[in-house]
């Protein structure tokens, strides 16, 4: 339980991390407007900086989004259902979360390590946007971990809900 409460630590971390980029990025706007209504011309690489801190926004709060079920979900159609049926959708959900965050994972560390072989940059600025892919490949390892601790979760759901059933039946027999 200790991991659990690291981890969900370090995405609440995390996800401040993503609004303090929110407010850096809209005073870059703010302020490139500005400049661009003074002297007529824009600050350069605002379009850049914008598009590379949008990496920095979504994916370090994927995670402690996931952990307070902000992602969009069928939760009223899950609910009305009864609970086994409701807490076996959730173990299918919660595992295939888990596959394609693992899909994820591969994908944007193999996506990194192209990225730091190739040296690529901005076109504007010519900074490397590879610091960026390892924010990247953080953020989706974070959700994957959240969605295995979901799995997890239900899982133990699952089991309470089996075995309490099993009590009720044991006491009527």
């Amino acid at each position: 339980m200790i991991l659990v409460r690291i981890l969900y630590k370090i995405s609440n971390i995390l996800n401040k991390v993503s609004m303090i980029t929110v407010f850096a990025m809209m005073a870059l706007m703010v302020l490139d407007v500005c400049v661009r209504f003074v002297t007529g011309k824009p600050i350069l690489g605002t379009f850049e900086i914008v598009e590379v801190l949008m990496v920095v926004i979504v994916f370090m709060s994927l995670a402690n989004t996931q952990i307070k079920k902000g992602h969009i979900n069928l939760d009223m159609f899950i609910t009305s259902m009864p609970k086994k049926i409701s807490g076996i959708l959730y173990i299918v959900i919660y595992a295939l979360a888990v596959v394609m965050s693992a899909i994820m994972v591969r994908a944007s560390f193999r996506e990194m390590l192209g990225v730091y072989h190739s040296h690529k940059t901005t076109a504007t600025l010519q900074f490397s946007v590879f610091p960026f892919h390892i924010i990247l490949f953080v953020g989706v390892v974070f959700l994957f971990l959240v969605f295995i601790v979901d799995m997890v979760l239900a899982f133990g759901n699952m089991r309470a809900i089996f075995g309490r059933e099993g009590s009720k039946a044991a006491e009527d027999g």
